[in-house]
């Protein structure tokens, strides 16, 4: 029986193996015309211009490789000024904490940045960390590229945080 069984894998293994070697890529040659500029160079199959189904398939595989380049990330342009964004959170309590996000942007740039908690009611503990530590992060920084993390040791409100600059990024 075990010698069955290899015999088994022992096919498996060589059909794998022809079929891997049927499907092997085409050469590829690269051949540099005369140019202006030394650096380009065109990237064809082997007997692309002799074999017209090589050029079909070299065209199909140009639009699937072109089909999986994801687009770059959104570009935002965020108005010079002042803008602001509501954002919440709730704690493990299931107390449900109000910000206000005030950010001053110019050039794209941060230059100031103000939270509101509650309101304007009294700041908790995990909300004084975050005050004394988000200015330093966020300031002097494109506001596309602000994305906190556990600031001051509060990341409910880090999360928050960053959820009101994303409203202010689609306000733009």
């Amino acid at each position: 029986m075990p010698y069955a069984i290899a015999a088994v894998v022992l096919v498996i293994a060589g059909a794998a193996f022809i079929l891997l070697q049927s499907s092997a890529p085409s050469e590829t040659i690269v051949i540099e015309e005369p140019t202006q500029n030394r650096n380009q160079a065109d990237v064809r199959p082997a007997d692309a211009e002799v074999i017209p189904e090589l050029r079909e398939n070299q065209d199909t595989v140009t639009e699937l490789n072109e089909s999986l380049v994801t687009p770059e990330s959104e570009v935002f342009v965020v108005a010079d000024g002042v803008h602001t964004a509501e954002s919440s959170y709730f704690t493990p309590n299931r107390v449900r904490h109000d910000i206000v996000v005030t950010l001053t942007v110019a050039g794209g740039i941060v230059t100031a940045a103000e939270v509101e908690y509650d309101g304007g009611g009294p700041s908790t503990p995990s909300n004084a960390g975050f005050d004394t530590a988000y200015r330093a992060v966020v300031v002097g920084q494109p506001i596309e590229d602000i994305n906190l993390s556990r600031v001051g040791g509060a990341s409910l409100t880090s999360e928050s945080f960053n959820e009101a600059v994303q409203t202010i990024l689609q306000q733009a």
